[in-house]
């Protein structure tokens, strides 16, 4: 298994910690950020594998900073993570966007997590 650079994105500092903690466990590295602002921030200075963005923040959308991190970073896999059932939303957003973007449920548990990280993705 390839060591990712992952960004998680979540106003939530215990979910945030939590992701994080799993994902270093398991060998990544891994950096962690409370809104929108401080995300875009870092993603102009540095480039992960992955994004993992809160599809609700307290300062931005979640997901429109999910996509402006995908228009900056095209190859970066960036999974929006939801406490809803708001993948519908998320797609036709990232079909108008002309991108894709993956979706996690919240609930789903870190097995669910570990799959989709670890999966083999196409750039």
């Amino acid at each position: 298994m390839k060591r990712k650079r992952i960004l998680i994105i979540d106003d939530e500092e215990g979910i945030r910690t939590t992701v994080s903690l799993l994902l270093q466990q398991r060998g990544h590295t891994t950096h962690a950020v409370g809104s929108g602002t401080e995300a875009e921030k870092l993603t102009r200075e540095q480039a992960f594998d992955i994004v993992i963005c809160d599809a609700r923040l307290r300062d931005r959308d979640g997901l429109e900073v999910a996509l402006q991190i995908k228009r900056e970073q095209p190859t970066t896999r960036v999974i929006i993570f939801s406490g809803d059932t708001s993948g519908d939303r998320v797609a036709a957003a990232a079909h108008a966007a002309g991108t894709t973007l993956e979706t996690l449920q919240k609930g789903d548990g870190p097995k669910r997590l570990f799959a989709i990280i670890d999966e083999s993705r196409p750039k």
